[in-house]
């Protein structure tokens, strides 16, 4: 749950390049209409034909009942902000605050982007899962 461009860029990497499945895919920034049709074809355009679900909307509240609605086959992992923090914790899933706000860390130099953030957001992802076997 993130503004369109953050959302897509990770999420072809973590599909593409890491092998993860995706579920839905919000973009909570207020894209204009014009734009839908655009963003939604790019997630249609993983390897493999993989296709992910894209929800435009504004609303954290209605984001969050209907990925408590969802049924999962193992862990879901959310990329959100620290306000999916208890929503993960209710249906036994992973999160990390990618977007704003990040309140649940200290964030002085951080980024996802490029070659370096991409190594960066694998380290915090698998942090999360292996700090599970601690």
């Amino acid at each position: 749950m993130a503004d369109s461009f953050y959302t897509l860029g990770i999420a072809k990497f973590l599909i593409n390049d890491m092998g993860l499945l995706p579920e839905t895919q919000y973009i909570t920034d207020g894209v204009s209409r014009d734009y839908h049709a655009g963003i939604e074809a790019e997630f249609k355009n993983f390897i493999d034909g993989i296709t992910a679900k894209v929800v435009f909307t504004n609303d954290g509240g209605a984001v969050q009942e209907d990925i408590r609605r969802l049924k999962f086959r193992g862990r879901p992992l959310i990329l959100g902000s620290a306000w999916e923090k208890v929503l993960a914790e209710e249906i036994n899933g992973y999160q990390l605050s990618v977007a704003m706000p990040v309140s649940d860390r200290l964030v002085l130099n951080r980024a996802y982007v490029g070659y370096g953030g991409a190594l960066r957001l694998v380290e915090d992802i698998y942090s999360l899962v292996l700090a599970d076997f601690q």
